[in-house]
């Protein structure tokens, strides 16, 4: 009768010590591409956006962050770049930054 309560506890403790294990599995961690954005919005500034989403890309990564800080730039670039941003696969967030007066 004692080997079969042992055995019952001993199956416990391997179920109590798998319990315990998953409650402390963390989530993979996420693979974010940032790419700054400084100039006025034309040509160039539009071959970077592609670049920095083919090498997203290769990296696996997860989200783009977009830090940008620009006056404007050409219309054409900034729609085709709007287009780029919202069609893609990743998860996006653009900081817009706009320098205070006087610096």
């Amino acid at each position: 009768m004692s080997g079969i309560y042992t055995f019952r506890k001993l199956v416990l403790l391997v179920l109590g010590i798998c319990w315990l294990n998953t409650l402390g599995a963390a989530e993979p961690e996420k693979v974010v591409y940032k790419v700054d954005i400084k100039d006025e919005i034309g040509p160039e500034v539009w071959r970077l956006a592609r670049k920095s989403f083919d090498l997203a890309g290769q990296e696996k990564a997860d989200y783009i962050l977009i830090h940008m800080n620009t006056y404007g730039g050409m219309v054409v670039y900034a729609d085709s770049l709007r287009s780029m941003i919202h069609g893609n696969r990743y998860g996006y967030l653009s900081i817009i930054m706009q320098p205070l007066p006087g610096h």
